[in-house]
């Protein structure tokens, strides 16, 4: 895998997998908790759904209460899996790959690279030798 650019999201999960994974000096990583984009542009992670839930039922909102606890508890599903995923593919327990989630964290290649997401930086002029491609040469 070679990162480039933003890594973002479920991307960072997914780069965690890979056998081989390589970044460009200018990479950066970022990780943050799942969640539900609203219309209005509020983000809503699992605890704030747990909430929204709570005050559904305070106003007698089946409807509103089961739809919130169902993507709380998707969304808490989802960052226990980030976790485990990325903590067993890189030298960072998993209760600071949590905290990274929760305060949402961007990694520098460099970054990346001193926690073990990242196995090496490929720089200008260098030949990055990926197994799944073989020899890759992006300049």
């Amino acid at each position: 895998m070679i990162g480039d650019g933003i890594v973002g999201s479920l991307a960072v999960t997914i780069f965690a997998c890979g056998k081989k994974r390589l970044a460009f000096p200018n990479t950066e990583f970022f990780i943050h908790q799942c969640g539900y984009d609203c219309a209005d542009g509020e983000r809503i992670t699992g605890n704030l759904a747990q909430l929204k839930a709570l005050i559904c039922r305070e106003q007698n909102n089946q409807k509103g209460a089961d739809f919130w606890q169902q993507t709380s508890t998707v969304c808490n599903i989802m960052d226990k899996i980030t976790v485990e995923i990325i903590s067993s593919q890189t030298s960072m327990p998993s209760d600071l790959v949590g905290f990274f989630l929760e305060k949402e964290k961007i990694f520098s290649a460099e970054e990346a690279m001193k926690c073990g997401l990242v196995h090496d930086i490929v720089y200008p002029g260098e030949v990055a030798i990926v197994p799944e491609f073989g020899v890759y040469q992006p300049w």
